[in-house]
């Protein structure tokens, strides 16, 4: 359930220790390029706007480490321009999968999209 505020949203997620590190090493790979310490909202917002082409690649990927929900609590705060991407992005994976995308999965397509398993 998301938590609405005036200039953000915030989603607390329930992860598995395999998500989690999925999670960990997209902050990694991303702060490695930038150069600057990122944060997860920063590689979603980066997953959002990633490569389309990636995309079935990152959904491969989603499927090969399902189920993602375990007892890991994770928050992440999208400000409204990160939230309004987000929500295209979500959108565009429910039009292009055969699945609905909840906030959690959608989160982790994201990551992988920054992240791939090898």
């Amino acid at each position: 359930m998301k938590d609405s505020q005036k200039n953000s949203t915030v989603y607390p997620l329930r992860l598995n220790s395999a998500s989690f590190e999925i999670i960990l090493q997209a902050i990694h790979n991303l702060s490695a390029r930038t150069q600057r310490f990122e944060t997860f909202a920063s590689v979603i917002t980066a997953g959002t706007r990633a490569n389309i082409d990636a995309l079935p690649k990152a959904l491969t990927d989603l499927a090969s480490i399902m189920p993602i929900e375990g007892d890991i609590k994770v928050f992440v705060r999208l400000s409204t321009d990160r939230h309004k991407e987000f929500e295209w992005f979500r959108t565009l994976l429910n039009e292009a999968g055969e699945a609905t995308f909840g906030v959690r999965d959608a989160v982790m397509a994201c990551t992988l999209l920054i992240a791939p398993r090898n």
